[in-house]
Formats: structure tokens, C-alpha cells, sequence
């Protein structure tokens, strides 16, 4: 049973999808320039978009599990029994919380991207996501937030790549996000969220 609980909480993370959003951060610090070898401010930077992504997903299996059942979404470990909704609220407030520890490292732009971000998707999860097109634009703002976080962390600096990337990576999310919601229509339609 051990291991069905520890692989039900690394599906609950989306630990693939978690490390991927992560390593977003050094490729915008060498797209940019500013990442010369080891330098503690893109490990740190590192592990709040990681912890940004775990805590999301866990918010979002709490919030969404009535959605999950109704699509018979039986890749969600809550929906499957595996992970109690105690469990995925108590990863999501203990990540955010790690975040607001560890977010102190950092200089005072990046600080206030963190500062402003989290409660976005904070409330994406709890409500914003029901609201036509919000929840798509909610969600291609945190590729950009990730690449702009990986610019700004070491200088107060946006190259003009970055900002070039950062609208690239709006664009194919936004699209990619609407997308998504193809598959849940039926049961979001049950529940009142309205989508494209």
C-alpha cells in the first residue's frame, strides 16, 4: 500500500510536469545571460517555481474533485482513493508556505513577481478557473511569470529575448490551455464552468 500512496502523491504533484516548470528557470537565466555557473539565487528560484507548480497542483485536486469524478478523470489519485483531499490540501498550504520562507532570498523584483503570483493561482484553483477564459489566461501567465522570473532574479534586467520568449510562451499556452478544457466540456458544463 506504501508504494501506491507514494506513486499516488508524485501523481498528485504531477512531479514530471513540477521539475519540467522548474528547469524553466536556468534556460531563461542562460537565454538571458545572467547565469554564470553556480549561483544560489537559481537553485532558490528553482524550487519556488517547482513548489509553485507542486502546491497548484495539489489546490487544484482539492478544488476540482467533484469536476474530476464527473469527467471520470481516473489518472487523479483523489478521484482513484489512493490520496485523501486532507493530503492535497495540507501539500498545497505547505508549499505555498515554503515559497513565502524561501522567496526572502531573492532580490526585491523577483520577490514581488512571487508575491503577486501566488495568490493568482491561489485563487485560480479556488474559483478564477470557472470564469471563461480567466483560467486559460491564468494559466499561460505562469509559463511567462517562470521565464520572466528566471530573467529577473539575478538583475533587475528583461532582454528583449526574454520578453520575445515570454510572449512566444503566452501564445502556445493559452492555446494549449484551451485545448485542454476539450476534454472536460460535459463535465463542466454539470457544474456551471463555462469554457470556450
Amino acid at each position: 500500500m506504501r508504494g501506491k500512496t507514494f506513486w499516488a502523491f508524485f501523481k498528485l504533484i504531477r512531479i514530471d510536469y513540477s521539475l519540467f516548470s522548474a528547469s524553466g528557470i536556468f534556460l531563461s537565466g542562460l537565454m538571458s545571460g545572467d547565469l554564470h555557473g553556480f549561483q544560489s539565487e537559481y537553485w532558490v528560484s528553482f524550487f519556488i517555481v517547482f513548489l509553485s507548480a507542486v502546491g497548484s497542483f495539489a489546490f487544484n485536486d482539492y478544488y476540482d474533485f467533484e469536476v474530476a469524478k464527473r469527467n471520470l478523470r481516473y489518472d487523479r489519485p483523489l478521484v482513484l482513493g489512493f490520496l485523501s483531499r486532507k493530503a492535497a490540501l495540507i501539500t498545497g498550504l505547505a508549499s505555498f508556505s515554503l515559497i513565502l520562507l524561501i522567496s526572502l532570498f531573492l532580490n526585491t523584483l523577483a520577490l514581488t513577481l512571487v508575491l503577486v503570483s501566488l495568490p493568482l493561482f491561489f485563487l485560480y484553483n479556488v474559483g478564477m478557473k470557472k470564469m471563461i477564459l480567466v483560467k486559460n489566461v491564468l494559466i499561460a501567465y505562469a509559463y511567462v511569470a517562470t521565464i520572466l522570473f528566471g530573467s529577473l532574479v539575478s538583475d533587475a534586467i528583461i532582454e528583449p529575448i526574454i520578453v520575445y520568449f515570454a510572449a512566444m510562451s503566452f501564445i502556445v499556452g493559452l492555446a494549449f490551455e484551451i485545448r485542454l478544457d476539450i476534454g472536460d466540456v460535459e463535465g463542466d458544463k454539470e457544474i456551471g464552468i463555462e469554457t470556450l
